[in-house]
């Protein structure tokens, strides 16, 4: 018996044309993105909104400046031989970025806000923020990763999965984790702790902070480096 296999593989696509796009957004204080797009946002008086990239890709995007001050970034359209998308976002004051898919993002000139800056990372997505607001909250997932620098009065939130919370270069007045699955955290109390660790997760701390409340189950554990 003779059997023939054929198969149609679609050629992988060429960037024939490389542009920056501009984009008239205002008002938004809330970024969320999936994808593979790659963003840096940084501190300024006036708005900003720009793309670079392949133009057929950018023909695809979508930059939404939907309700509550949320600004998204989106393709209209599936397609999985997609070229990098580099994103630059300006804006006076943030209050919450969100990542998933393979989105990278890159945060700085926002230290020492006055308002809580929360962090939401899902997938493979990674994000390093250098400067947070006077309250740092995180909510990590997947196997996301977040590095944080800066000082803050309080950093809070929840870290599962296989996610990881770099947080030594960040210098929190009180911190308070909850860790679960693999999850790994790394802080710096420099008044405050309060961990919870369960599964098989970890939180690590720096520091000898005079107050300390630990709970822990299953094999998850808080450990003083």
């Amino acid at each position: 018996m003779l059997v023939v296999l054929a198969a149609c593989e679609k050629e992988k696509r060429i960037c024939t044309a490389q542009e920056e796009r501009s984009y008239s957004s205002t008002g938004f204080s809330k970024i969320a993105a999936g994808e593979t797009f790659r963003i840096k946002i940084t501190k300024g008086e006036q708005f900003q909104v720009k793309a670079t990239g392949c133009s057929n890709d950018l023909d695809d995007l979508r930059v939404v400046n939907g309700t509550g001050g949320i600004l998204s970034f989106e393709y209209d359209r599936f397609d999985n031989d997609r070229q990098p998308v580099d994103i630059t976002v300006v804006l006076p004051h943030l209050v919450s970025v969100q990542l998933d898919g393979a989105a990278r993002a890159e945060i700085s000139g926002f230290g020492g806000q006055q308002t809580v800056i929360r962090n939401v990372l899902a997938g493979v997505s990674e994000c390093n923020m250098t400067g947070t607001g006077i309250n740092a909250q995180v909510d990590l997932s997947g196997t996301s990763v977040l590095h944080l620098s800066g000082d803050t009065e309080s950093l809070y939130g929840t870290i599962s999965g296989a996610a990881r919370l770099h947080g030594y270069d960040v210098k929190a007045t009180e911190v308070d984790i909850s860790t679960s699955g693999t999850a790994r955290a790394y802080v710096q109390p420099t008044q405050m702790i309060f961990a919870e660790a369960s599964g098989e997760s970890r939180v690590y701390y720096r520091g000898n902070p005079p107050t300390t409340h630990f709970s822990t189950s299953g094999n998850g554990k808080v450990i003083n480096e």
